[in-house]
């Protein structure tokens, strides 16, 4: 429930991501991406995605994509289906050529006399779905993904917690997906579904295949 975010929070994780996951991927020929953001807070974290896939697909015109964005606020994902935040905002981790490429100014949502206020435009926001989901309750038709963030919340939970969404997490993944964790956060008791691997400087767990039952 810590609602702390940024764009592009630990840029190198999205560098990774673009250069060593997805674009290797592509060169394969996939061509369909489904990511999860789990704990998206107000929607920087799945904005983040979205640009990184955008750039991806100027190369790769022929790919598509799907980000899944949950949290466990309601009020916060209100604000996240919004896609419009304050100068402060976005001048927290979000490079002046997206902000110029990636959003419009939101004259009409500005309070007079502020600075002005930023919308994602559409075509960003629309491949984001934003969901309501609780980690420690059942997860329905979600998935399989190819990629997971889910960042800074394990951290909060005690190691039966931790073990059991991790569990359900695998359970939600492609064969190979990769999931990222928070900085301060690691994997440890379950070296049947995850492999760790270093990326670059990004620290991934690779989901081992398995048989996979419902979540």
């Amino acid at each position: 429930t810590n609602n702390e975010t940024s764009f592009f929070r630990d840029p190198h994780i999205f560098q990774t991501l673009e250069k060593a996951v997805i674009e290797p991927k592509v060169q394969k020929g996939q061509k369909s991406f489904r990511i999860w953001s789990a704990a998206c807070s107000q929607g920087q974290e799945p904005l983040s995605l979205a640009m990184v896939m955008e750039g991806v697909k100027q190369r790769h015109p022929e790919i598509r994509y799907e980000i899944l964005a949950t949290d466990i606020s309601k009020k916060i994902l209100e604000k996240a289906k919004q896609g419009i935040f304050t100068q402060l905002e976005v001048q927290r981790g979000l490079p002046t050529m997206q902000l110029v490429k990636y959003f419009e100014k939101a004259d009409s949502d500005t309070p007079p006399g502020q600075p002005c206020y930023w919308r994602a435009k559409k075509n960003l926001m629309g491949s984001i779905q934003f969901q309501y989901l609780n980690l420690m309750e059942p997860y329905g038709f979600i998935g399989p993904f190819d990629v997971v963030l889910c960042r800074n919340v394990l951290i909060y939970q005690n190691q039966q917690n931790r073990q059991a969404i991790l569990a359900k997490i695998h359970q939600k993944m492609h064969s190979e997906g990769m999931l990222i964790l928070g900085s301060a956060e690691r994997i440890s008791g379950l070296d049947e579904l995850y492999q760790v691997e270093m990326i670059d400087k990004t620290v991934v767990y690779r989901a081992r295949n398995q048989s996979k039952g419902a979540a």
